[in-house]
């Protein structure tokens, strides 16, 4: 039978860990709950050593500033200490409990550099702060500065870890769901590779002598093939420093707007992109709203939230309109920031004073569509790419026998 390590709170408070064997991981947290125990996460034998030597490179290594924080260390992170937090216990004695655990090296860490700055008198909101956006996104930093000054710090964690969880799910569903057409590139690429590398030049001494009476399709598949074989390590040189030159370029704002622009004007993925950068805005300012924070702050931390600095820009547009107070809604629908529907939920969430609410219910609501259609944008890329790489090899095929068949009648 596996064996399972746990961390749990007691009633009164203090922080117990321990293994226990069970059939699966929800017969220990039914076993831990009879027993008067809060769970706060259970482990299946503990985390494997792939994923200890991730984290700690992950780990954060100054107060001044993090390596980063991996996805899932930073949702236990924040919910194990909402958890603790609701328990009953101080925000130093959560976070050194935290620390302590060692199933997550990174998020361990994490919580002893939060610790030490807590020690010093320094506010949790202060200490996320110093690590950088690196380990925390900067909305996080405003959430937990609101439930400081309204006293729900435990209540405000415990919706950001939603919130965290959300999105770490969308983000594993699109790398699920994309694992199937990567797998059908790698395998095609895999293919072509054999047939220019080590099909093609077996039968290029037959080609030798035909010169110009070769098809040109043939002359360019040989002339390819050779080429990759005397000089395939400048590929990764020029891939590189195109790489480097791309990434220089896009470090200038201007150059980087313009690029997401261009993205968001491509058939289906754009309005795909779009879509979830919707959700991830209202999401966050939904989730922002309900935990106090005014609505100009608000909209000014969940704008750093997005990616596209295209829509980014859409939104620092619409903030001086929202200072001269005509409403979020109308601000956005000018910008056409979100879909129809959402739009709609976001102005009747404006009238009836529930607009953190509404948001929330959007974000929800484009979450869903989101998830359609990235299953109908794979369910026509597999065929896609399948039939183009298909052709490739085909091409490929194609001029190496009608070079064959072109010497044939040379001879003749």
């Amino acid at each position: 039978m596996p064996r399972f390590r746990y961390r749990a709170v007691r009633a009164d408070g203090r922080l117990v860990e321990g293994m226990q064997e069970a059939a699966d991981r929800d017969a220990v947290l039914a076993a831990l709950r009879r027993q008067g125990l809060r769970p706060l996460a259970v482990h299946a034998g503990g985390a494997s050593a792939l994923a200890r030597l991730r984290s700690l490179f992950a780990a954060p290594s100054s107060a001044d500033g993090g390596q980063g924080l991996s996805e899932d260390d930073r949702v236990l992170l924040v919910r194990e200490l909402a958890a603790l937090l609701g328990a009953g216990l101080p925000l130093a004695e959560s976070l050194q409990a935290i620390a302590r655990q060692r199933e997550a090296p990174g998020a361990a860490a994490c919580a002893r550099v939060l610790r030490d700055q807590v020690a010093r008198g320094v506010t949790l909101s202060q200490a996320i702060g110093r690590l950088g956006a690196r380990a925390f996104p900067p909305f996080v930093r405003g959430m937990v500065r609101s439930g400081e000054a309204g006293g729900r710090l435990s209540e405000v964690l415990a919706d950001l870890a939603d919130q965290l969880e959300e999105q770490r799910r969308l983000r594993r569903e699109i790398r699920s769901a994309l694992t199937y057409p990567t797998l059908v590139l790698v395998t095609a690429a895999g293919a072509i590779a054999i047939l220019l590398f080590a099909v093609i030049p077996e039968f290029a001494p037959l080609f030798a002598d035909a010169g110009d009476t070769l098809p040109a399709s043939a002359r360019f598949v040989l002339w390819l093939s050779d080429f990759l074989r005397r000089l395939w390590w400048t590929l990764p040189l020029v891939g590189g420093g195109l790489w480097v030159g791309l990434v220089a370029w896009m470090r200038v704002p201007d150059n980087r707007a313009r690029l997401d622009a261009l993205v968001l004007r491509v058939p289906r993925f754009g309005s795909l992109l779009h879509r979830l950068e919707a959700v991830r805005f209202a999401r966050t300012l939904g989730s922002l709203l309900e935990s106090g924070v005014d609505l100009l702050p608000a909209l000014q931390m969940a704008g750093e939230a997005l990616r596209n600095r295209a829509l980014a820009r859409r939104l620092e547009e619409s903030l001086p309109a929202v200072r001269r107070g005509e409403g979020l809604a109308r601000s956005l629908r000018d910008q056409e920031f979100f879909p129809p529907l959402a739009q709609q939920m976001l102005e009747a969430g404006e009238r009836s004073g529930a607009l953190a609410r509404m948001l929330k219910h959007a974000a929800a609501m484009m979450e869903d569509d989101a998830r359609r259609e990235i299953q109908a944008l794979l369910s026509l890329l597999v065929p896609v790419v399948t039939l183009l790489l298909g052709i490739i090899v085909a091409l490929i095929v194609g001029s190496v026998m009608s070079a064959i068949l072109a010497s044939y009648d040379l001879a003749l």
